[in-house]
């Protein structure tokens, strides 16, 4: 095949991924498409941003009138016998390369905006606690630009007066970065744990962290599971190096607390 054929094949890869090829050009791309290795490669990676994304989307219920929109619309095709109208197809308009070059770049710029959309949801998704730690300092300058964003100071111990920083949290509550400076190393056989307490004044591990002692300032998401609302503050204690053995309040000295209301 023509260099020059191949890669205006190739262009169609995005279209293709997205069912928006006519019966002629997707006959020609399938039969190219199963003789060349790099172009099933790059339809892979399409077709699993796609596939991705659909997996993050949340599942939401059919409208309530979608039901008898669909029966209307059958009743309305149907003759009064009961037997269904047949309806000739209409034929394809012939489309001008003009036309087709518009589809390949609006289906490819479909594709660019899958992708980056996927790379937020993951960004925002849930992690385990090394890559939430890392992906929380741009987390929070990101909520920190957000309009509507709220932040709530901290408030340090008495025994730990140089720790100082903030928290801040999204418009919708649901996401919130804890920004502390100065937070002293702990002994080796200790660790720095989380606490979530809600408006009944219930207490919840939000997670066991040590900062990084070549950094001033440690990062971390809170773990809200439910919006920042319904909760009265987040604070911090030290702790057995496991944690502490009670899964419902801490054992050792409190270095801060963040009100929130």
């Amino acid at each position: 095949m023509a260099a020059k054929r191949r890669e205006e094949l190739l262009n169609l890869i995005p279209a293709y991924a997205i069912d928006a090829l006519d019966e002629n050009e997707r006959a020609e791309f399938e039969a190219w498409l199963q003789h060349d290795p790099e172009a099933q490669a790059i339809l892979a990676d399409y077709r699993m941003v796609a596939n991705h994304l659909v997996a993050l989307a949340p599942l939401r219920p059919a409208p309530k009138h979608l039901q008898a929109d669909l029966r209307q619309r059958l009743a309305a095709g149907s003759s009064g016998n009961g037997a269904v109208k047949s309806v000739a197809p209409k034929p394809e308009p012939i489309q001008k390369p003009s036309r087709r070059r518009s589809v390949w770049f609006l289906a490819a710029a479909a594709l660019i905006t899958m992708v980056l959309l996927a790379v937020v949801l993951l960004q925002l998704g849930p992690t385990d606690d090394s890559v939430q730690i890392a992906s929380a300092k741009e987390l929070y300058y990101e909520l920190k630009r957000q309009s509507g964003s709220s932040q709530y100071t901290l408030i340090p111990s008495e025994m730990n007066e140089a720790v100082y920083g903030n928290m801040v949290v999204s418009l919708d509550g649901e996401y919130a970065v804890l920004c502390i400076w100065d937070l002293p190393p702990t002994a080796p056989d200790q660790i720095y744990q989380m606490w979530l307490i809600d408006d009944s004044g219930t207490r919840a591990s939000g997670g066991l962290f040590q900062p990084d002692p070549s950094q001033k300032a440690v990062y971390l998401r809170v773990p809200f599971d439910q919006p920042a609302a319904a909760y009265r503050s987040v604070g911090v204690s030290i702790e057995p190096a496991g944690g502490s053995p009670l899964v419902d309040r801490p054992t050792g000295p409190r270095v801060l607390s963040v009100p929130l209301s």
